[in-house]
């Protein structure tokens, strides 16, 4: 937890209670290649969250299964999002083996990047792009042996059951890894800005922190 509360007046960051004595200034045309990084940092978090928010959600019935397969689904999809690569105008992606190997270790997990794989899998072959060969569709004509003559085509699915619980508990698991390292990376990146900015001398010139109203797009 920060120091300060703060909020949005007039456009502008305040801290609450000690205005007048504390001011918020923009760090981004004195650290921009920082404050990008440590935005990514943020919108992964909140990716997290988010995916972690829809685990929990789960019911675990026979008849909710629909909706477990949705949220567990949107969860891998936020995970995977974290490593996928971006553009070069998007956020930097993580590094998994970083991730799931060395910080794992670190805080007492084993090494998770086999099951990270898993899920990669899962997202790329079938959730976001279907890469199967669709064995899984049976598809079959039906014919009359006395006339041998065609009468209809038949088709059906074989879907394996899903092991929703022990996804579930596996997935927040990986979560909890890369919120561990995310939050690592963000207090490290604070402590370098904070110390370089108070060894400066004189300080850097820095403009009070805006927060510009942004408009919802109304266009797809």
């Amino acid at each position: 937890m920060g120091k300060y509360n703060y909020r949005i007046h007039n456009n502008k960051v305040e801290p609450v209670g000690v205005e007048g004595a504390i001011a918020v200034y923009d760090i981004g045309t004195w650290k921009p290649e920082l404050l990008d990084r440590y935005r990514t940092l943020l919108a992964l978090s909140q990716d997290m969250d988010y995916a972690k928010a829809y685990l929990n959600q789960m019911f675990f019935r026979e008849d909710t299964s629909l909706i477990d397969g949705a949220l567990i689904n949107s969860a891998i999809q936020l995970l995977v999002k974290c490593f996928a690569s971006q553009n070069k105008n998007g956020r930097r992606p993580l590094n998994s083996n970083r991730v799931f190997v060395k910080h794992a270790k670190k805080m007492g997990e084993c090494d998770l990047s086999k099951q990270y794989a898993q899920f990669y899998n899962a997202r790329n072959q079938t959730l976001s792009h279907d890469q199967h060969n669709f064995k899984e569709n049976i598809v079959g004509i039906t014919v009359d042996l006395k006339n041998n003559t065609a009468e209809e085509i038949v088709a059906f699915t074989v879907r394996t059951g899903y092991l929703y619980k022990e996804n579930q508990q596996l997935l927040l698991r990986l979560i909890n890894v890369v919120q561990s390292f995310l939050e690592e990376q963000k207090i490290e990146i604070e402590n370098m800005i904070v110390d370089e900015f108070n060894k400066l001398s004189p300080r850097p010139s820095l403009n009070v922190l805006k927060c510009e109203n942004v408009p919802i797009s109304v266009a797809w």
